[in-house]
């Protein structure tokens, strides 16, 4: 599977949904396509994040988790290249 078949399978909400961007929920504001919201990487009280959905982009101004959902993995996991984090994506959400 290419990176952009991965993308098509497995959404940015469902990779921050992973990380507990529900916990925190939507703050309902938005400009554009991007919308604010609490950051699910760091405690959060004032939603320092924004994430475009359409684009698959997310970026906290904090703690500067920013980038698409290979970014967001390669932090996250600990994982320093592209086709190890497209291995774990595929293994924990399309296995």
């Amino acid at each position: 599977m290419n990176i952009d078949e991965l993308k098509d399978k497995v959404t940015i909400y469902e990779v921050l949904e992973y990380y507990g961007l529900d916990s925190y929920g939507h703050t309902g504001h938005g400009w554009g396509n991007w919308e604010k919201v609490h950051c699910p990487f760091h405690f959060d009280q004032h939603a320092s994040a924004s994430v475009n959905f359409d684009k698959g982009r997310f970026h906290c101004f904090v703690c500067d988790v920013r980038g698409d959902i290979l970014d967001i993995v390669q932090v996250m996991e600990h994982i320093d290249n592209i086709p190890e984090a497209m291995r774990w994506i595929e293994t924990t959400f399309i296995e």
